[in-house]
């Protein structure tokens, strides 16, 4: 044998291990076996293995998890949960997946019953559609980001949800934990105008920062009695035209 199809052992209640050898070269998955307890690959397997005795089937030169079961560790340096990997896995109760994870894939616990808590870092970048259908237990989620990321990640929608018995689609409400809270936002700086120069002042060629855009605008000192108010006019401004500012100040005095 050197492949294994889509729901190649579907239904096998009572299937408890699974050793892959190393002639098998293709596995596309292995769902809704719920005994599963024990999977491990022939160490000489040139395309899978279940590395540090995971109980698991990764995909050695992407580090992608393909199948899993209800003893899985996920070990650290996996990129992936694929697609079904974890699907019928009724009997897992919590998953923990190191910060190499950045990517759930659709139904990949799907139907996990008992699944009550799962913890994720802030390096996931994609959780797919129906990832977590009919996790219905799930109570806690543990998010290495903020609140925020969390919602920007969960943004498609479709990935916690089930079905009720009058077939209405209804969300899974669980108790997100966020390691890392909002910040609140920076103040804004109050604009300070500068000091009216004294009587005889030179001030010379001076930059001052525009508050709207941060870019240094250059403004030559060309009397002593104005050169205070067009800096200060050509950064509240916005950097306008520097003859413009000056006569229009002129006409002030």
């Amino acid at each position: 044998i050197s492949s294994i199809g889509f729901y190649a052992f579907n239904g096998c209640d009572g299937l408890t291990s699974i050793f892959i050898p190393k002639g098998v070269t293709f596995i596309s998955s292995i769902v809704d076996c719920p005994d599963l307890e024990s999977i491990k690959v022939a160490e000489d397997n040139p395309i899978y293995d279940s590395r540090n005795n995971c109980n698991a089937i990764i995909k050695t030169d992407t580090g992608r998890m393909v199948v899993g079961c209800k003893n899985t560790i996920v070990p650290d340096g996996i990129t992936q949960i694929e697609g079904s990997a974890f699907e019928g896995c009724r009997d897992i109760e919590g998953i923990i997946l190191p910060s190499s994870v950045t990517s759930i894939g659709m139904y990949a616990f799907a139907d996990c019953t008992k699944l009550q808590s799962i913890t994720i870092s802030k390096n996931m970048q994609t959780i797919e559609t129906h990832a977590f259908l009919r996790c219905v237990n799930l109570k806690d989620i543990y998010y290495g980001g903020s609140p925020t990321q969390w919602e920007t990640l969960v943004a498609k929608g479709d990935i916690f949800y089930y079905y009720d018995e009058a077939n209405e689609y209804r969300d899974i409400l669980y108790t997100l934990h966020c390691e890392t809270q909002e910040e609140p936002p920076a103040p804004i700086p109050s604009i300070v105008p500068s000091a009216a120069p004294s009587a005889g002042a030179i001030c010379g060629t001076r930059y001052k920062a525009c508050s709207r855009c941060s870019t240094k605008y250059k403004t030559k000192c060309r009397t002593d009695t104005f050169c205070t108010a067009i800096c200060d006019a050509v950064c509240q401004s916005g950097g306008f035209c520097w003859d413009s500012i000056e006569r229009k100040i002129r006409k002030n005095l």
